[in-house]
């Protein structure tokens, strides 16, 4: 800490500041609070410090321009617009996170596939997987996982 008990800013409060880039180590610490129910825990998932996550709060807090969460003791409850931001952003970084992780680079077989997340079960199947075929040819034998799901509102009630 600096003298006169400021945080010294983290890289990205220093990019987000800077350049009005999206803080998304910042969304990822948020979206795990969400799930787990406290900043605590939260950070125990992330492997992280606890101060760490709080201040990766702070920056998203201070981005959006609005609280997301409110303590309740030791329990961090979502605030009706951190509820609404968690519902929006946590299914596209858990694809973004499954992805990254199928096409590692040091993982051969796996670096020639995409991920496909879609809600649209209809869509999936009557144009989706009919055509992967052709595409994977086309795309060299690129391998396409196809993952439809309906997240329900009440994940992180």
């Amino acid at each position: 800490m600096k003298a006169g008990g400021n945080f010294r800013k983290l890289p990205e409060q220093k990019m987000a500041a800077q350049n009005d880039e999206v803080p998304l180590n910042a969304i990822r610490a948020f979206v795990m609070i969400a799930r787990e129910g406290s900043v605590t825990r939260a950070a125990s998932a992330l492997g992280a410090t606890q101060s760490s996550v709080s201040r990766y709060l702070a920056v998203l807090q201070a981005y959006l321009g609005t609280d997301l969460v409110q303590r309740r003791g030791r329990r961090s409850e979502l605030t009706e617009f951190g509820r609404l931001f968690a519902n929006a952003v946590a299914e596209p970084l858990d694809t973004v996170c499954f992805t990254a992780k199928r096409m590692r680079r040091r993982n051969p077989p796996d670096a020639n596939r995409i991920v496909v997340r879609t809600s649209l079960s209809t869509f999936a199947y009557s144009f989706l997987i009919p055509n992967l075929q052709a595409f994977s040819v086309e795309m060299g034998g690129v391998i396409v996982d196809v993952i439809s799901s309906i997240i329900s509102a009440d994940i992180f009630r």
